[in-house]
């Protein structure tokens, strides 16, 4: 080889630049962003349901109301008792009614007639209410019942007419009412309660309660009157509580009338329950 002569050199092919850069970041970019869109998402639902548990927190429920108890109050506490003896009782407002003696009937047993009447400041200061009311008893001598209507209202002087008759209980024995009985200035109530016989009248009580100038049946308003009805209890009460009592023994206890004593046995001084005849 020639001295001189120089080695040849073998060019290179030109190297491109993307050829010197590092790796491709393409799939970290990608992922980064799909990291991003994630964590925002989370965010956002979590946010959202802060949201919405702040929202419910500040909605107050209403509070329920419960309704206040009715407390009924005794109108006749305060009422004055009148006592007919070991017959009845009733009470009534003695700075509006007065308790007066009826007239004499030859009919009524002791006391006779029981008036309850308005006074006269009641009735000036109540000039629509001018009720009064009147109790009364006779003896059953024609053994009457609830259903001979016609002959207990012939016992105060008034026939049948357009009147409202019903059946009651009146107290703790069963009565009969008549309404919307015409009369001067309003209507009449008759009401009678007809008591068993007993060991002091024999053939029973037939008790007359009248309340006078009252309004029709149908009107809701009520006279004073009648609210002190609605007081009236019997004292003496009939004898059905002497079933089963003791009778006979060594003492020769007997037995209230309509009852006779069941003994237990033929022996002297015997004793047994009274039962009804």
């Amino acid at each position: 080889m020639d001295p001189q002569t120089q080695p040849s050199t073998i060019p290179q092919p030109p190297q491109s630049s993307s050829s010197l850069q590092s790796p491709s970041k393409l799939p970290l970019i990608i992922g980064g962003v799909i990291l991003t869109l994630v964590i925002g998402a989370v965010s956002y639902y979590l946010g959202s349901q802060s949201n919405k548990v702040n929202k419910e927190a500040a909605v107050i429920s209403p509070t329920k109301v419960l309704p206040s108890p009715t407390i009924t109050t005794d109108e006749t506490i305060n009422w004055k008792v009148y006592s007919a003896g070991s017959f009845y009782e009733f009470k009534y407002p003695i700075d509006k009614f007065s308790v007066h003696s009826g007239g004499d009937n030859i009919f009524n047993i002791w006391p006779g007639e029981t008036l309850v009447k308005p006074n006269d400041l009641y009735l000036s200061q109540n000039i629509e209410d001018t009720s009064d009311l009147s109790i009364s008893a006779m003896e059953n001598k024609d053994n009457l019942t609830l259903n001979d209507a016609s002959k207990l209202l012939s016992l105060s002087n008034f026939a049948s007419t357009k009147m409202i008759q019903k059946q009651i209980s009146f107290s703790g024995l069963n009565g009969i009412r008549f309404d919307n009985i015409e009369g001067q200035g309003g209507y009449t109530t008759l009401i009678f309660v007809i008591k068993p016989k007993d060991k002091i009248y024999k053939s029973g009580l037939i008790y007359k309660f009248k309340i006078s100038n009252t309004p029709a049946a149908d009107n809701p308003k009520r006279p004073l009157a009648e609210q002190i009805l609605s007081t009236f209890r019997f004292i003496y009460q009939n004898e059905e509580s002497s079933e089963g009592k003791f009778c006979g023994g060594i003492a020769g206890i007997l037995c209230p009338d309509g009852y006779e004593c069941k003994y237990d046995g033929n022996y002297p001084d015997a004793g047994g329950k009274c039962v009804k005849k």
